[in-house]
């Protein structure tokens, strides 16, 4: 017998173990039937973002690391800000993302969330980190922000500003794995 052939009797199935299969592949079926919340046509939005304004205030592909959690980030340097294309998406979506301050000091800074549509804009979601002040904003954080009602053409846009004394010192933010996600209830 040549070394390379392989003996028939390896890939005989037995009835029991044709049954066990057919019973596993029954039993994926009837759970996969009931109905359940499952994220659909989740949009990356890395690639479609640009700077608003000075292109320096915004560097791509950064290693940030916080608390031991190294992720390739987006960092805006306020004041700056950032525009994302949505098109080819309408309908309710949550934009998703994680944020994080890069340094630990400062009076912090804002970051807001608007919906640009035709030249006008929507204030949708504003968050202050002040990461010299709250150990919790010392860390990546999730964001989740609903988009109700986006339109053909319509733009995402996210700023970033001073604190509440103007102070720009370290007011750097890491935005990283920038999606859009939609669920639903589906059968």
């Amino acid at each position: 017998m040549n070394e390379f052939s392989v003996s028939a009797s390896r890939f005989r199935f037995t009835r029991a173990s044709v049954l066990a299969l057919v019973l596993l592949a029954a039993s994926f079926g009837i759970y996969g039937c009931r109905k359940r919340q499952v994220n659909e046509a989740a949009v990356d939005l890395t690639g479609r973002v640009s700077p608003i304004g000075s292109p320096k205030n915004f560097e791509r592909n950064l290693d940030v690391i916080r608390r031991g959690n190294k992720k390739d980030a987006m960092v805006l340097v306020a004041p700056a800000g950032i525009r994302a294309s949505l098109r080819g998406v309408t309908g309710r979506r949550t934009l998703e993302f994680w944020a994080a301050p890069v340094f630990d000091i400062g009076d912090g800074f804002l970051m807001m969330v608007f919906i640009n549509r035709s030249g006008t804009r929507f204030l949708v979601e504003e968050r202050y980190f002040d990461p010299g002040r709250r150990a919790e904003d010392r860390n990546w954080i999730p964001v989740a922000v609903q988009l109700d009602d986006i339109k053909k053409g319509d733009q995402v846009e996210i700023e970033l500003s001073a604190g509440p004394q103007g102070d720009l010192t370290a007011d750097w933010l890491a935005l990283s794995s920038v999606r859009l996600t939609r669920s639903e209830l589906r059968n």
